[in-house]
């Protein structure tokens, strides 16, 4: 059975000040970049729909703080989150070091039990100032059991892939849910009676 023509996702950003949460976020809604952006006081809200075949994957999109002055908020916006995505910046080896305290976060909230985990490079367009060695965050990404994507707002490359890629698993794991295991009693009665009608006659 295909999954409901709308499914709907809570999706947190996590990550060191700094790295471009928010710039992703920006490009992603199609708000181009801006060198002048501030640092995000709290978390912001956006909602983004993305169409998979005939199933529209509503994302509910909270790009939250890095300061170390916003920790405590931290597990309110994780609540109830099903994607978690963690953000570092390729060109600085703090932010990557930091990823186990947003891992620490998540493995601490109450999150749903089946949360899709995302691990993303951002700023390739620095390339030759790159500290973090892809390879590593690859298996860094394998160890935490998170998807691995490397990408720049800047340039605006990677970031509708790694999105693209995060609606199609969301669909792909998709339970079959209530309406097939009714289909599944039904089936079943109906052909106790039809076993019924015939040993009575």
């Amino acid at each position: 059975m295909a999954p409901p023509s709308r499914i709907k996702k809570k999706v947190v950003f996590l990550g060191e000040s700094g790295v471009g949460k928010t710039s992703i976020v920006l490009r992603y809604d199609g708000k181009g970049f801006d060198t002048s952006i501030r640092a995000t006081l709290g978390a912001s809200y956006l909602v983004s729909t993305i169409p998979i075949a005939a199933t529209n994957i509503e994302l509910q999109i909270w790009d939250t703080a890095g300061q170390e002055r916003f920790r405590s908020m931290v597990p309110i916006y994780l609540r109830k989150t099903d994607v978690a995505i963690l953000v570092y910046d390729i060109t600085d080896i703090r932010s990557f070091d930091q990823l186990n305290t947003w891992v620490h976060f998540l493995r601490n909230a109450e999150t749903n039990d089946a949360m899709k985990l995302v691990l993303i490079g951002n700023k390739t367009d620095l390339e030759m100032k790159r500290t973090v060695d892809q390879r590593k965050a690859i298996g860094y990404a394998a160890k935490i059991g998170a998807s691995y994507h490397e990408t720049s707002a800047a340039s605006n490359t990677g970031i509708e892939e790694a999105f693209f890629e995060l609606a199609t698993q969301i669909v792909a794991s998709y339970p079959m849910g209530r309406r097939k295991r009714s289909e599944e009693i039904n089936s079943v009665t109906l052909n106790e009676t039809k076993e019924n009608s015939s040993k009575c006659c």
